[in-house]
């Protein structure tokens, strides 16, 4: 019985050690090298290796050499058998506002070994609240979006309405 308890723990102290000292910084900077090949280029980020995760603060993000967004905050958590990605405050360039909401006050990305073959997504800001998820496997994306008062109608028009929601679905 002791063998199994100090077999447990040094399974549970191994665990910890390799979520606390991993690489954090390195595989983001390898994230955004996958990036560059679809013309995206993270810049000017300020990177924080905390103890359990990694925040970048102010990136801009550029698409095709084009200001797109700029961040406030990303925080990256990994635990092995789930990984979050939580961006907050948004603003997207003119030039990208006929696709996207000026502004997002929070999109949450997250995957876990138990639905492998999805990444759940669910932002919320002034536009209203979107929930959805990505399929890994067949390259789907599938929204949908309660609207606010307040959302604008060139974002708005990309959407489907069916009974009363509004759908977003295509493949990449």
């Amino acid at each position: 019985m002791n063998f199994l308890v100090k077999l447990f723990l040094i399974f549970v102290l191994f665990i910890f050690s390799l979520i606390v000292f991993l690489p954090k910084e390195q595989l983001f900077y390898q994230f955004e090298k996958l990036l560059l090949k679809k013309e995206i280029i993270v810049s000017n980020e300020l990177s924080k290796d905390k103890f359990f995760y990694l925040v970048i603060e102010n990136p801009d993000v550029f698409y095709k050499k084009i200001l797109s967004t700029n961040i406030e905050k990303v925080q990256f958590y990994s635990y092995l058998l789930f990984t979050k990605v939580n961006i907050e405050n948004i603003f997207v360039s003119k030039s990208f506002r006929d696709y996207l909401p000026k502004s997002i006050e929070n999109l949450t990305l997250s995957h876990s070994i138990l639905d492998f073959k999805n990444i759940n997504i669910n932002s919320s800001g002034k536009f209203g609240r979107l929930s959805g998820s990505y399929n890994i496997f067949n390259k789907k994306i599938k929204l949908e979006l309660k609207p606010s008062n307040s959302v604008d109608l060139s974002f708005l028009r990309r959407f489907k309405e069916k009974e009363g929601r509004y759908i977003f679905e295509q493949s990449f």
